[in-house]
């Protein structure tokens, strides 16, 4: 009985420790509503999907998940840029970019894509989050920083 406990307990372990499974879903399955958000609405962050490979970058979009600090929606935002977020100023609000804003073009010219990917990326274990009502954007978040005199 003990040894049949112990396997379950590290089956149970290996299990919840394994690395997530990346899943791809199509755009299609998104509530797409250009104008959900502005070029730089404060937002704040509640999901992000893995960070793409550097083979996968330009191929697929990341799906982020923010809250509007202007109006509190929650929208989906579709981006081609791959995010760090510990490397934010936490003193420095993020901020929406849309696809068209000269900032999201510039930080996008790495890719060397031309038509936009039409699959998202997404960590398996957040189904849920993936495809979800909220409306959903295309576009890039950041923040700014100010210079220093």
């Amino acid at each position: 009985m003990k040894k049949l406990l112990f396997i379950s307990v590290f089956a149970f372990v290996i299990l919840a420790c394994s690395s997530p499974k990346t899943e791809f879903v199509g755009i299609s399955k998104f509530n797409i509503q250009p104008g959900a958000l502005k070029t730089e609405e404060p937002i704040r962050v509640l999901y992000s999907s893995p960070n793409l490979s550097p083979q996968e970058e330009g191929k697929f979009l990341m799906q982020i998940v923010v809250e509007s600090q202007e109006t509190g929606d929650t929208v989906n935002v579709l981006t081609l840029i791959n995010l760090s977020f510990p490397s934010f100023n936490k003193d420095q609000p993020l901020v929406f970019f849309e696809e068209n804003s000269e900032v999201y073009k510039m930080i996008c010219a790495h890719t060397n894509k031309i038509e936009r990917p039409n699959k998202v990326t997404s960590d398996s274990k957040f189904k849920g989050v993936l495809v979800n009502k909220f409306p959903t954007v295309f576009g890039g978040i950041g923040s700014f920083t100010k210079n220093k005199k």
